[in-house]
């Protein structure tokens, strides 16, 4: 019997869990923010999905079999808030970052030329793409996001 899996998020261990699905024979759809991770499963035989939107654009995945997979990266996220939290606490914004503000910014293009081929409106998250503009302004590459809750503070 063969099964098909999506991931969305690719860190080491989506990365693992990828490669052992496609060991089995299995067909793998992935994203990941950060398209260059998704490379190497590429080149292992993965599809790779433009972002998570496509999955449910020209993909032709239902809503609902799209639902729980977001939730359920959504509650892998979640600890994030904590981590926010001790940012904020402390000042130090590089503090255990993962995913630094340069690269963010530098994703952008391809999320909105991503959005565009896909006919997703970028419009919601614009103004946060230019919040992370003006804060890597600043000279804060090395920052988490967590930076640019001080642009929204008055």
């Amino acid at each position: 019997m063969t099964c098909s899996l999506t991931l969305l998020g690719l860190g080491a261990m989506g990365t693992a869990l990828g490669r052992a699905w496609l060991a089995a024979g299995h067909p793998l759809t992935v994203w990941n923010r950060t398209a260059a991770r998704a490379g190497a499963l590429a080149a292992e035989g993965a599809t790779v999905a433009a972002h998570a939107f496509a999955l449910i654009g020209r993909e032709s995945v239902a809503p609902s079999a799209l639902a729980p997979l977001l939730a359920d990266w959504l509650t892998a996220m979640a600890p994030a808030v904590h981590h926010t939290a001790a940012q904020l606490e402390s000042g130090d914004y590089a503090l255990g970052g993962v995913s630094n503000l340069g690269m963010q910014v530098a994703g952008v293009p391809t999320f909105l030329r991503t959005a565009e081929e896909q006919r997703v409106s970028p419009e919601l998250l614009s103004p946060y793409f230019a919040l992370m503009r003006r804060r890597l302004e600043t000279g804060s590459a090395g920052e988490d996001l967590t930076g640019v809750v001080d642009l929204l503070r008055r």
